[in-house]
C-alpha cells in the first residue's frame, strides 16, 4: 500500500509544467455495508445481527487539469468516519483516507455546467480505535480489530455546476477492512477467525476555489 501511495505522489510530481493546479474541499456522506464471513466461506451477518450504519468525510483537495482536453487528476486528503453495529455493539472506524482520481471532464456549458467521471486508487490508514470488544449473553467474548491500513478502488461520476461537483462514488475494498475474533470464556478456545469487508456508497459535494 506505501508503494502505491508513493507511486501516485512520483506520478504527480512528473506532471508536465503546464498542467494547471487548482485547490478545493471535500465532503459527503458514507453509506457502508459491512459483510462478515468465515475464512471458510460461511456468511456470518446474520449470526452476528451486522447493521448498516452512516458516516461523513471531509477535507482539503487538489485538482489538476492536464494538457489533454478533458482529463486530470484530483488528489484528496480526507477524515473519514464510518459506523458499524455487530449485536448492538457501536463501532466508529477513523481513518485518514487518500484518494487519487483520474478524471474525465466534460463541458456542456463551460464554466457554467457540464459532467464527469473518475476512477482510481485510495488508499486508508486507521488513526482511532484498533479493537473493539463485547461478551454476549453466551459468554463469548468478540474482538473486532480494524486493518491500520486499508485499500480501496473509487468508481464516481456527477455533475459540474459552476465551482461545485456533485456526485456518487462506489468504493470497491481491496482485501478486508477488520478481523472478527470470538473467544469462549468459559473453555478458552477461540472459534474460527472472520473477516469483515466494507463496501461504501458515498454521496459528494467539492468546491473549487
Amino acid at each position: 500500500m506505501f508503494r502505491t501511495l508513493l507511486a501516485i505522489i512520483a506520478s504527480l510530481l512528473a506532471l508536465p509544467l503546464q498542467a494547471q493546479l487548482s485547490f478545493g474541499l471535500r465532503g459527503g456522506l458514507n453509506m457502508s455495508q459491512t459483510d462478515v464471513s468465515s475464512l471458510s466461506g460461511t456468511n456470518l451477518n446474520e449470526l452476528f445481527h451486522v447493521a448498516r450504519r452512516d458516516g461523513f468525510f471531509a477535507g482539503p483537495t487538489l485538482f489538476i487539469s492536464l494538457p489533454i482536453s478533458g482529463l486530470g487528476v484530483d488528489v484528496s486528503a480526507l477524515y473519514d468516519m464510518r459506523k458499524v453495529e455487530i449485536d448492538g455493539k457501536n463501532i466508529n472506524q477513523q481513518q485518514v483516507a487518500v484518494p487519487a482520481n483520474m478524471r474525465f471532464d466534460l463541458d456542456l456549458l463551460p464554466g457554467l455546467f457540464g459532467a464527469y467521471f473518475a476512477a482510481g486508487p485510495q488508499v486508508s490508514f486507521n488513526i482511532g480505535h484498533e479493537g473493539f470488544s463485547w461478551t454476549d449473553r453466551e459468554a463469548v467474548r468478540h474482538t473486532f480489530r480494524l486493518q491500520s491500513s486499508t485499500f480501496a478502488v473509487n468508481l464516481g461520476a456527477g455533475l459540474k455546476i459552476s465551482k461545485f461537483d456533485i456526485g456518487a462514488v462506489y468504493q470497491l475494498p481491496i482485501g478486508r477492512t477488520a478481523d472478527l475474533i470470538s473467544i469462549a470464556d468459559t473453555i478458552d478456545q477461540a472459534y474460527e477467525v472472520s473477516r469483515s469487508t466494507s463496501r461504501t456508497w458515498q454521496l459528494m459535494l467539492a468546491y473549487r476555489f
